[in-house]
């Protein structure tokens, strides 16, 4: 068995990229004397020989059958829930209360600059939940997870006196909170993203005024690369029209809908920088600053604007003031799932503390 597996491994053509599991996958390493002696070369290969064993996404598989048969909710990194949805595994351990506290007090900054240059109500911030709280009662009994509430309260709390969406609130009157995200991706579903648009702009069209299409209904998202559980549900992803607007260019991607990942469908995934114009505006330049919970968000809050452009602070390395002032940016909207927001490092990019500075480089 180990002859046949190894000699299979090392026969078959080496594969670049794993779509199930969305990464680069191991290169095969060259050996050089200063690596084996270092232990680099020995920790190189079996990093490739463990992505290039042979059949390695159908032993996975096998692997979390055998767990789930057994009970285990906890596997590869996510929890199985009820009724077929899995969600994010963030422990307290993983919370970094320095970081969230800079984080916040970079984006506190930032908007208070906003709202001095572009006029008061003109620079937004919308905090996303995770499916974890909004549908804490699928979530598996016992399993620990960071206080997510807690921290948006804390977070919110201190930008009270700014324009902020609190959408936890609103997704908390929701009469079927599992139509809000996907049951295998951590992110929202359109139906969530219109709600914080509603919630950004209530001049927003009624959602029945939308013609709301089934563009796939084969998707399987991040936490089922995770789960790799054969019985997990495929979701729809819907994209809502206006009837009698017209077509605004860049804002869906066809192709991606025959790739593992479909929710790249939206703006065709995550980029430095998007810019997004709408021929059926004269002006208005909207920024958001965001991850990947806008892609979804963007398609609406677009056909508001002239111009929309979207920065991802991950990839873009540009000053973001500098962009604004010299792309003549007349709206400012932050948007950030809470997990992304507390551990991402380059939100203190914004603020203009050198404490700040200190932890994002951190």
């Amino acid at each position: 068995m180990i002859a046949i597996l190894a000699g299979g491994s090392l026969l078959a053509q080496d594969a670049e990229f794993s779509e199930n599991e969305n990464r680069i996958l191991a290169k095969r390493p060259s050996p050089s004397f200063a690596g084996i002696r270092e232990g680099s070369f020995q920790e190189e290969l079996e990093s490739y020989l463990q992505d290039h064993l042979i059949l390695r996404d159908e032993w996975n598989a096998l692997h979390s059958m055998v767990l789930l048969a057994a009970g285990d909710t906890d596997i590869g990194g996510a929890y199985v829930g009820e009724d077929g949805f899995d969600f994010e595994k963030i422990t307290e351990a993983e919370v970094d209360d320095r970081r969230i506290e800079a984080n916040t007090r970079a984006l506190k900054e930032f908007l208070e600059r906003q709202e001095e240059a572009l006029g008061r109500g003109r620079a937004a911030f919308i905090l996303v939940p995770t499916s974890g709280l909004v549908l804490a009662e699928k979530v598996p009994e016992g399993a620990p997870l960071f206080d997510q509430e807690a921290i948006m309260d804390r977070i919110c709390g201190a930008l009270s006196e700014l324009n902020i969406i609190n959408i936890q609130s609103i997704f908390a009157q929701e009469e079927e909170p599992g139509e809000l995200y996907y049951h295998t991706d951590h992110h929202w579903k359109t139906h969530g993203a219109y709600l914080a648009y509603r919630a950004w702009n209530p001049a927003a069209p009624p959602e029945e005024d939308y013609r709301i299409t089934k563009v796939t209904e084969r998707f399987r998202g991040s936490l089922y690369s995770k789960v790799l559980n054969v019985n997990s549900p495929w979701d729809s992803i819907e994209r809502y029209d206006l009837p009698g607007e017209g077509e605004i260019p860049g804002l869906y991607d066809e192709a991606r809908l025959a790739e593992k990942d479909k929710y790249a469908y939206f703006l065709g995934g995550n980029q430095a920088l998007v810019t997004i114009d709408n021929p059926g505006k004269e002006d208005g330049h909207l920024l958001v600053i965001k991850d990947s919970f806008a892609n979804a968000f963007v398609p609406f809050a677009a056909r508001d604007f002239a111009r929309t452009s979207l920065i991802d602070l991950r990839y873009f390395t540009e000053d973001v003031e500098e962009y604004i002032a010299g792309q003549q940016v007349t709206d400012v909207l932050v948007l950030y799932n809470i997990s992304n927001f507390i551990s991402d490092r380059n939100v203190g990019r914004l603020g203009s503390s050198l404490l700040d500075r200190k932890v994002q480089k951190e």
